[in-house]
């Protein structure tokens, strides 16, 4: 399974318990991302090869194209494993922190 699809697959819960649809995507290329939105705000998690840390997750107001983004990358561990793995652990954490309150939807 490629980036994309991963990124596609452990993130579906945005869509699927939120109620967020796929607003713009890059599934070619040297990173990929998807940008999921809802009425209020929009998460973007974006995969970048190129770099040791290569998932960030940017969470910014739906209408604001992203110039008030907050930004979560150390937040998660991505020191070792898979690129899935990798994948994996930013969308649980992801899940548990909207769950938690700590990110706003």
């Amino acid at each position: 399974m490629g980036r994309y699809a991963t990124l596609k697959k452990e993130f579906a819960f945005l869509t699927k318990t939120y109620g967020f649809e796929i607003s713009l995507k890059q599934k070619h290329g040297a990173y990929y991302f998807i940008e999921w939105t809802n009425q209020n705000i929009s998460i973007m998690v974006l995969y970048d090869e190129q770099v040791d840390a290569p998932i960030s997750i940017r969470v910014y107001d739906s209408d604001s194209f992203s110039f008030d983004a907050v930004e979560y990358k150390n937040e998660f561990e991505q020191s070792s494993g898979s690129p899935r793995e990798k994948i994996r652990r930013a969308a649980e954490w992801l899940s548990n922190a909207i769950a938690n309150k700590h990110i706003i939807i």
